[in-house]
Order: structure tokens, then sequence, then C-alpha cells
């Protein structure tokens, strides 16, 4: 009897680890840890699938963004680009030109190309639960994956947080024949 116990004890561990937290508890916990980051730096790789044309582009590059507003993004390939912004301007430097692109945050912002992006989704969680739809689609030991959905239009978006550590591992988008896997 107990080397059957030794054997199915680590089974047994295994299946009964599954991460069981409610929905709310896991945004809370989503919100305290959001209320105690300032800053954020990591690197992606974003795959944009283009279902018209049956293409698809690869994008890879680092982002540093730092509350309350200060964003940088550095596109490493296909080409290199930097995008900086502290909340009222953004300036946009594409090395192949060697040009500098100024553009106001509110003017960019109302033409409705970002969708709000990055204040909807950076640095205020609940704002967020106030403008979305939230809920948890799925669970496992690796990963919570969370459903983001605009109470006002169409637009939605998958969110997939580690579960160890609750950060962000990759999103997923898809809008108007097009996908985007980051």
């Amino acid at each position: 009897m107990k080397k059957l116990f030794g054997f199915f004890f680590p089974i047994l561990y295994f299946l009964f680890s599954i991460p069981c937290l409610s929905a709310s508890d896991f945004f809370a916990l989503l919100e305290k840890n959001e209320q105690e980051t300032h800053s954020v730096s990591f690197d992606f790789e974003q795959l944009i699938e283009f279902e018209a044309h049956a293409q698809s582009q690869k994008i890879s590059g680092s982002v540093v963004f730092q509350k309350p507003q200060n964003l940088r993004i550095e596109l490493h390939a296909p080409y290199r680009q930097i995008t900086v912004s502290d909340g009222k301007n953004l300036y946009n430097y594409n090395a192949q030109t060697n040009q500098v692109v100024m553009t106001k945050w509110e003017r960019l912002k109302q033409s409705g190309f970002l969708h709000g992006w990055p204040e909807k989704f950076a640095g205020d969680f609940s704002r967020l639960k106030k403008e979305y739809d939230m809920q948890i689609l799925d669970a496992t030991t690796d990963y919570v994956k969370i459903g983001l959905k605009d109470k006002k239009n169409d637009f939605a978006m998958d969110f997939y947080f580690d579960s160890a550590d609750y950060s962000v591992t990759k999103t997923e988008l898809v809008t108007r024949g097009t996908k985007i896997t980051t």
C-alpha cells in the first residue's frame, strides 16, 4: 500500500495543483500586481497574419514602459525603428530613412488607429475593468488565458498570464481579417 501511495502521490499532486483561483481572485491579484509595478521592460516577437492576402510578417523588438505614460518601443526586425512617447508626443525614428516623425499623442488616439494603446492596457487596471468585459477562458498549470472584450465595440484580445508569477507571456488579437500574436 505504501508503494502504491508513493507512486500515485506525484500524479495526484500534479492534478490538484492546477490553478483553482476564482476569476475575481485572479483579477484582484492582477490589480495588486499592477499597483506595485512602476515600470516594465521586455523583449517580444510578433507574428502578424493577413487572412485576405495569405501573408504574414514577423517583428521582433523590445519595450520599456514607465508609469504614468513613458514608452519606448524598439523594433529590431524586419527593420530598425524606435518609437518614444511621453504621453503628450510620439516620436518615431526610422533608421532606413534616417527620419524622425513627431505626432501629438491626442491626435493619434483620435485617429482610432491604436485603439487607445498604451493607455487602455498599461498602468490602470481599474479603468481596464470598467471599459472591458474580462473573463478567464482557460487555466492550466502553465498559464491563465484571459479574454478582454471592449464594452463599446467589437474589439477583443486574449492575454496569457504565467501561472506562477502572473506576468503576460502572450497576447492574441484577431480583427478585420488580421491575427496578431505577440
